[in-house]
């Protein structure tokens, strides 16, 4: 039952990001999205702040829903896991609004109109359209995961923001690289917003696969891995 409320909660989160675009454009769209987003997840910090420690109501269970980005954003803070879970809400939203501008909703659709009155979709068109928004999927997803192994159950979110001052251009490449691939797509510049965020993860991407796969095959034959 939980698994089912919580896919309906990340369903409602994608269609009303790409209904309120559509109706309101793109900018007011997210804008307005950020704001009910925020007002959820503020309504989910009261929620928990009127329970008392280590017990379970509804109230728990009405906040955790509201909150569904916990699991992969980490814990910490009430104030940091709110600050968070919106940050995921936002992206998402962007990623999903970037996503239908694009019309890879309709790809799969052979010669489907790129634009009202705009030539006519291929098929190229159609994979070059999903392999760009699986790369933006998969470098959001890497960043996520990676802001998550340091900030998850972390008390102290600001001091460990402080520790990272050394890699934080690192940290920031993959938001900027979607957001530059973003902005070619919008411009028509598709091969352009594809490579943007395709070289990257080509580079990234086969070491950690091979890890993977070494580390797959070992749990499967069920020899230890010795790490030097």
């Amino acid at each position: 039952m939980g698994i089912i409320i919580w896919v309906s909660i990340c369903v409602a989160h994608v269609a009303g990001s790409v209904w309120l675009s559509r109706r309101l454009g793109v900018a007011a769209g997210l804008v307005v999205y950020a704001i009910l987003t925020s007002l959820l997840t503020l309504l989910a910090g009261g929620l928990l702040r009127s329970v008392p420690l280590e017990k379970i109501t509804w109230k728990n269970r009405l906040a955790g829903w509201l909150l569904p980005w916990t699991a992969l954003v980490g814990g910490g803070q009430l104030r940091w896991l709110l600050v968070k879970n919106e940050v995921a809400s936002i992206v998402l939203g962007m990623v999903m609004v970037a996503s239908d501008r694009m019309n890879v909703w309709d790809a799969v659709v052979a010669n489907h109109p790129s634009s009202p009155g705009g030539a006519p979709r291929t098929w190229a068109d159609a994979g070059l359209s999903w392999l760009t928004l699986l790369c933006w999927l998969v470098m959001l997803g890497g960043w996520l995961w990676t802001l998550r192994t340091y900030f998850r159950n972390q008390v102290n979110s600001a001091g460990v923001l402080l520790g990272l001052r050394g890699i934080w251009i690192p940290l920031l490449i993959p938001p900027i690289a979607v957001a530059v691939s973003v902005a070619l797509q919008q411009a028509d510049y598709a091969w352009a917003s594809f490579l943007v965020v395709g070289i990257p993860l080509l580079l990234v991407l086969p070491p950690v696969c091979v890890l993977l796969t070494v580390v797959g095959y070992h749990y499967l034959v069920g020899k230890p891995i010795r790490w030097n």
